[in-house]
């Protein structure tokens, strides 16, 4: 725009800030490359759950790739964790039980205080034997808010769950 305005001072003027120059130009490329690499995440992201049920080893480099681009997206984070969860149960491949159990501390670490996310991790947790962690966390999820109603129906279902798996097992004493 001062370029534009023909006054020769301003242009003038302009043009001896040689620093101030580079400094904004500098700033622009920052910013210009974390917001590129926060939408390559996104779209990574996107794309690998439309494949994590037609192609679960797809979604899984997807996913990987997003979560390392958009570092700050929990969505990610637990996708994979069900991804992985899936191929565990399908191959009982122990490298897709570490793979889960490392998802599962990123969104311990990174999304310990989304309740969106807490019953999403509870069933996780269930589903692949963690029956304790999974009761603390509905336990958590109760304290965190002690006047949702969705907390208390969530602890319900969790233990609710855990009483037919050990009820199935013959378990009596545990159900």
């Amino acid at each position: 725009g001062v370029l534009n305005a023909g006054d020769e001072d301003k242009i003038n003027a302009f043009k001896g800030r040689n620093s101030i120059n580079y400094a904004m130009l500098s700033v622009a490329v920052v910013i210009l490359y974390f917001s590129s690499s926060i939408l390559i995440g996104m779209v990574n992201g996107n794309n690998g759950a439309q494949l994590a049920n037609k192609d679960p080893d797809k979604a899984i480099i997807h996913y990987e790739k997003a979560m390392k681009l958009d570092k700050f997206n929990g969505a990610y984070r637990m996708d994979y964790a069900q991804v992985m969860g899936n191929k565990l149960i399908e191959t009982k491949d122990s490298t897709y039980l570490n793979k889960f159990r490392a998802a599962l501390a990123d969104i311990e670490k990174y999304e310990s205080q989304n309740v969106k996310y807490i019953p999403i991790r509870i069933d996780l947790l269930i589903n692949y034997g963690e029956m304790e962690k999974g009761v603390a966390l509905a336990n958590q999820l109760v304290d965190m808010q002690p006047l949702a109603e969705n907390a208390y129906v969530t602890k319900i279902q969790t233990n609710y769950q855990i009483a037919k798996f050990y009820f199935s097992n013959k378990k009596f004493e545990d159900a």
